[in-house]
């Protein structure tokens, strides 16, 4: 195995890279082409450099998944210290999207670490290395990220009163919540509450995300 097949390593890429949609809007206000990018590292939490126009490269863009711990606003405003003081790179500018993610990607990008790392699934979950392989066609929504029972808050008159326990809220799959939420009426008030649930909020089960969904979990 070479540094760059392990994802639990920085390496260069040494294959085609996805470019983010915030990178592509980053050059949009720039106006450079994507052809103007040249991948020149990955780190082990799947940040990505671009070296910005033909080699030699000057410039450079640094991109961050949201929801990891790679600070780059922290690390601009250090950049921005320590350059009349020793050489370092310039900060020529920076910017965000939606600072919260719950996707699917990045929770499978998870899951492979956790089992690269020989941490066993459950059983239940037979080819969890097929399950990651096949996600379903999201349709995102901003999920709570922890949608068990008791962290949804109810009144003495049955109706809703608030949400807590909000850590991983971000933008995901609506089914990633829900697969969850129904799945813990289960855990919490016993068996027999899917049809129920479904039903309340207005969504026919879909039984193949709802196993994808309650593996993901599981796995991440």
């Amino acid at each position: 195995m070479t540094v760059g097949d392990d994802p639990l390593l920085g390496h260069i890429p040494t294959g085609p890279v996805a470019v983010p949609p915030t990178v592509r809007r980053a050059l949009a206000r720039l106006e450079r082409a994507d052809n103007a990018l040249t991948p020149v590292w990955r780190n082990q939490l799947g940040g990505l450099t671009f070296g910005l126009g033909p080699a030699p490269v000057g410039r450079y863009l640094k991109w961050a998944p949201a929801g990891t711990d790679l600070d780059l606003a922290a690390e601009a405003a250090r950049l921005r210290w320590a350059a009349p003081r020793t050489p370092v790179p310039r900060v020529l500018g920076e910017g965000g999207d939606c600072p919260f993610s719950w996707s699917s990607a990045d929770r499978v990008a998870e899951a492979r670490r956790r089992l690269a790392a020989g941490i066993a699934p459950p059983d239940w979950i037979e080819d969890p290395a097929g399950l990651l392989a096949d996600p379903p066609d999201p349709e995102p929504v901003v999920c709570h990220g922890d949608p068990c029972a008791p962290n949804t808050l109810l009144g003495d008159d049955g109706r809703w009163s608030a949400h807590v326990d909000l850590a991983s809220l971000g933008v995901g799959d609506r089914w990633a919540d829900l697969a969850v939420a129904s799945w813990s009426l289960e855990w919490n008030y016993g068996p027999g509450w899917d049809d129920t649930f479904h039903a309340a909020y207005g969504i026919e089960a879909d039984p193949h995300r709802i196993r994808w969904y309650r593996a993901l979990w599981v796995l991440t």
